[in-house]
């Protein structure tokens, strides 16, 4: 009795609850204004993010939205859904962020460098960055599943 109970407190005292491989944000989630929802999975050893759901699937003539701001004209005729708007983001376990990301805002049709926080395990802090790095957006995402 002894044994397992001194194993069990070693346990608890050295070993983490949860080790931290990156993983922590692969699934589903919610944008902070719940107008979509966007799965992040891994890809090697990237991560990135592609819509699955949209509050507005289709337009005003019945047919998928599309993005229409796309800076690139060839693009503007791909549809919403699926379309990946994170990308690159690569897992630091020293500073528990997932950096160097690139976020693409299809509402403004711009592309922004990006790094991701875990605040808890239902909560993600996507920092839209400058090119030099600086914070200029925090969005706080909600986990859906």
């Amino acid at each position: 009795m002894r044994f397992s109970l001194l194993t069990i407190i070693f346990f608890l005292i050295f070993i983490p609850a949860r080790a931290q491989n990156g993983d922590e944000i692969i699934g589903i989630w919610r944008h902070p204004e719940g107008k979509l929802l966007v799965r992040i999975d891994r890809v090697g050893d990237r991560y990135q993010g592609r819509i699955t759901w949209l509050e507005q699937t289709l337009d005003a003539n019945g047919d998928p939205m599309l993005d229409t701001h796309n800076p690139d004209p060839r693009l503007r005729k791909i549809p919403l859904k699926g379309n990946r708007i994170l990308q690159g983001l690569k897992y630091d376990p020293s500073k528990n962020i997932w950096e160097n990301g690139r976020y693409y805002v299809f509402t403004e049709g711009k592309t922004y460098p990006c790094q991701i926080v875990l605040l808890d395990e239902n909560k993600i802090k996507i920092s839209k960055l400058t090119s030099q790095n600086i914070p200029l957006e925090n969005e706080i995402w909600s986990r859906y599943q």
